[in-house]
């Protein structure tokens, strides 16, 4: 089945379940949230897991809420649940970046699972032998409220794992891109066994370039770097002022290692 076939065929479900319902024309994008997946663990359906596993929230009709897990190198499948007092509530799954969209098409369109039925729980499981593979890295568990009204939801993701997660080492370091991204990459450097340097060459929304720079502390297969900072205002050779180098607060930056070369 194509991508086309799957997006219509994904689109004309989440209609079909809405059509009861004064949906609004747009949907707004709340500021989302991190989910601490637990492993080992399982959801059954319609009950709670583990109040640490799961993150709750109120989500106005019209409105839907991107969450994230970062899944280990060693990950074998995942499951998310998705609980909620209102049947118009749906999830949408995709890797990488937050969903961003305004409407249901363009929501649909970035996401490599749509789970819609017609009430308002939702199950989800998938593995590295998916259609769309669990990987490891950043995954968004987007909750959609298409509705008019507002609903209360949880939202729980266990994680299975095979074998051991990949060791963080010193092999590691040296200059890292993706093909797909011209001119840019990292430079990334294991300081010790506790500690990793990054130096992010990459481009702000609005076309510039934004050279970013942190530390942060190794945690087996990952390191996590919640200084990272812009700097703008250097300059090379004897027009070099440092008074007019400016550091601003830009965020956090996760690695996630799986073998010497991803």
């Amino acid at each position: 089945m194509n991508e086309e076939i799957k997006v219509a065929l994904a689109l004309l479900s989440l209609l079909l379940a809405l059509t009861a319902q004064a949906a609004p024309d747009r949907l707004q994008a709340l500021p989302w949230q991190e989910l601490q997946a637990q492993p080992d663990r399982t959801c059954q359906p319609d009950s709670h897991c583990s109040a640490k596993g799961g993150v709750q929230f109120t989500l106005p009709g019209g409105s839907y809420l991107p969450i994230f897990a970062d899944m280990p190198s060693n990950v074998a499948g995942a499951q998310v649940q998705v609980l909620s007092d209102n049947d118009g509530v749906d999830l949408m799954v995709r890797q990488g970046s937050p969903h961003t969209a305004g409407s249901l098409e363009g929501l649909v369109s970035q996401s490599a699972y749509v789970v819609s039925t017609p009430g308002g729980n939702e199950q989800f499981a998938f593995d590295r032998d998916s259609e769309v593979p669990l990987t490891p890295g950043r995954w968004w568990m987007t909750a959609v409220n298409a509705s008019a009204s507002t609903a209360t939801i949880t939202v729980n993701i266990v994680f299975s794992t095979s074998g051991a997660a990949f060791p963080l080492e010193v092999g590691e370091s040296g200059t890292w891109y993706e093909p797909a991204r011209t001119y840019q990459g990292f430079f990334f450097e294991v300081l010790d066994a506790q500690t990793a340097l990054a130096m992010w060459f990459t481009y702000q929304p609005d076309g510039q370039q934004a050279f970013l720079i942190g530390t942060g502390p190794i945690d087996g297969d990952r390191v996590t770097i919640t200084d990272l900072v812009r700097t703008r205002g250097g300059v090379f050779g004897q027009g070099f002022d440092a008074n007019a180098v400016v550091r601003e607060d830009w965020g956090d930056l996760v690695f996630i290692f799986d073998s010497c070369g991803s």
